[in-house]
């Protein structure tokens, strides 16, 4: 279950990165369009700025001609213009997600190591109880040679016993039969 949790916190990460590099190129894309967009509008007005000119200078061009082009370029700019703020919103948008993103990152990078340090605990944990076993089995098997040299004392003790009593049993059954054959020789003299 640890290393499970351990390699999802891993995979969420590479999410994460692959995730934020995609957002910082579109960002990329963006600020070119927008770039593309000013470039576009600096040369309308200059367009436009130079149409007024020529205009005014070629007096055979009409005050009318001279206003639509005028109303063209400011529309013009004004829908760039409009554009550009869009587009600046859009990347607002977009670093407000990277930014996002980075902390969605440093957490899962936190959780990755916390789960690492927890496992390595539950190692270290392991290998201890796993020593202390190693200890008590040593122990165990140290008890039982003792246990069985006691017993091989007390079987050694027990036969020796034996061996007096069954002695002790012969010498009383000697002294009896000395016994009743002093009876026999008093009575008979």
């Amino acid at each position: 279950g640890q290393r499970t949790e351990l390699e999802g916190a891993k995979s969420s990460l590479e999410a994460s990165r692959r995730a934020q590099e995609e957002l910082e190129a579109s960002l990329k894309e963006t600020q070119a369009q927008a770039k593309a967009l000013e470039e576009r509008l600096d040369e309308a007005r200059k367009e436009a700025s130079s149409s007024v000119e020529q205009l005014e200078d070629d007096r055979a061009e009409s005050k009318e001609q001279v206003e639509a082009s005028q109303k063209a370029a400011s529309e013009l700019e004004k829908e760039l213009a409009k554009r550009a703020e869009e587009l600046a919103l859009a990347v607002a948008k977009q670093e407000e997600l990277v930014s996002e993103l980075q902390a969605a990152s440093l957490a899962a990078k936190a959780k990755q190591d916390e789960l690492e340090k927890e496992a390595t605990a539950k190692t270290e944990a392991l290998t201890q109880t796993l020593e202390n076993l190693e200890n008590l089995k040593s122990e165990l098997s140290k008890s039982q040679s003792e246990v069985q040299e006691s017993q091989a004392k007390a079987q050694a003790a027990e036969e020796r016993i034996l061996e007096f009593s069954k002695n002790v049993g012969q010498a009383a059954s000697e002294l009896e039969q000395e016994r009743a054959r002093s009876k026999t020789m008093a009575s008979s003299s």
